[in-house]
């Protein structure tokens, strides 16, 4: 079963997110609990606040995120210098081990929730396995005689690239997986989040970042669980890809629970057609501004130059979609200026290999297809 959990950032977006009908929470954004004070919040006070949380919850699974760093929000207890590029600086796992005894203390705090309540706690910003094995021997003395809870499940997020194509490195010490593909997609395309200049690179559908969310679930099949959270998650064309690569949850805000909700039960359902193994395929990708003359492919606008993000939206948001032979068969088209012609180079595709080019008559076949769909397209009349 797929869950679809929640994006919590407050005690009161806990709330909004059971009555949406998340099946949990799957990032609890702790940064909440230092911002707007002049100190740092002891242990009783975080054990309330985040009991509170789980409590909300009733017994479905609860995770924290380990708090990341205040770039955006200095603290006036956690005196940092200026960084020209913060996104790239002091943050994440490191930050925290540097500040030892706030983590100690967050660390202390979930360990009491989670003798009460479902509770996984991540670790952010991981690039090298001795950062994750440095956190959980403070997980280990913030437990306490009495051990880490039974049921406390500790995971990591894996939001930098190197990360992701070690990721086996990781696995002997982690219980789950949280794919970030906020932070994935700007680190692999070097292409800053919330910069207007660069929007267009900003892309989870990007081959390269698939290629990085198929490794990880690659890895971590029949060992581990893998969740994604970030955008991507609630994006209806990313929701079947993500599915089709082994995520078993997807981390949505709040409002996005319902929809996503009922987009997986389409795809998940034992009346949907196979889910998609096929990423993207492309052979002579079309120039920028043929697509842009061809509004009728996709929904959304062209910005990029990079033509190889294009199939993989266009054709999973608008079709052409064919399946055959229990994979996706996708029909990526070179169509000619003024034509309608389809290239030779069409194959049955899985996750961005040629896996065999269908014989004439089948390609005939699909042609038709593809061309029937263009035409409705085109002529919606």
């Amino acid at each position: 079963m797929i869950a679809v959990v929640a994006n919590l950032g407050s005690g009161a977006d806990a709330t909004a997110a059971t009555a949406a009908g998340a099946d949990g929470a799957g990032i609890v954004r702790t940064e909440f609990m230092f911002l707007g004070r002049d100190r740092a919040p002891d242990v009783d006070e975080q054990t309330a606040e985040y009991l509170a949380i789980a409590e909300t919850f009733g017994d479905r699974h609860v995770t924290f995120r380990t708090s990341m760093s205040a770039e955006t929000s200095p603290l006036s207890y956690l005196p940092m210098p200026v960084e020209e590029n913060p996104f790239l600086g002091h943050r994440g796992i490191q930050l925290s081990l540097d500040r030892g005894d706030l983590l100690r203390d967050q660390l202390v705090a979930l360990c009491r929730v989670a003798r009460q309540a479902p509770t996984s706690v991540k670790f952010p910003m991981v690039s090298k396995v001795a950062e994750l094995q440095e956190a959980r021997e403070v997980l280990s003395a913030a437990a306490g005689p009495q051990g880490i809870p039974d049921g406390l499940r500790v995971g990591m997020m894996v939001e930098v690239p190197a990360a992701a194509l070690k990721i086996g490195t990781f696995l002997p010490h982690l219980d789950f997986i949280s794919i970030g593909t906020n932070d994935l997609t700007q680190y692999t395309l070097a292409a800053e989040r919330g910069n207007p200049a660069v929007a267009g690179l900003t892309d989870p559908l990007d081959p390269g970042v698939l290629r990085l969310i198929q490794q990880v679930c690659n890895a971590a099949h029949g060992k581990i669980p893998v969740v994604v959270c970030g955008e991507a998650a609630a994006d209806p064309a990313a929701i079947p890809i993500l599915l089709g690569l082994g995520v078993g949850e997807l981390s949505v805000s709040g409002l996005s629970v319902p929809s996503v909700k009922a987009r997986v039960a389409h795809w998940t359902s034992p009346s949907a057609q196979p889910l998609p193994r096929m990423l993207w395929s492309w052979a002579t990708p079309p120039r920028s501004d043929t697509w842009s003359r061809r509004p009728w492919l996709t929904r959304r606008s062209r910005t990029s130059s990079d033509h190889a993000v294009m199939p993989v939206r266009a054709f999973v948001e608008s079709g052409p979609v064919v399946r055959d032979r229990g994979v996706t068969v996708v029909l990526v088209a070179h169509l000619m200026e003024e034509t309608e012609e389809l290239c030779d180079r069409v194959a049955v595709v899985d996750v961005g290999r040629v896996v065999a080019p269908p014989p004439r008559s089948e390609r005939d076949a699909l042609a038709g297809a593809f061309r029937s769909v263009l035409h409705t397209r085109r002529n919606p009349d």
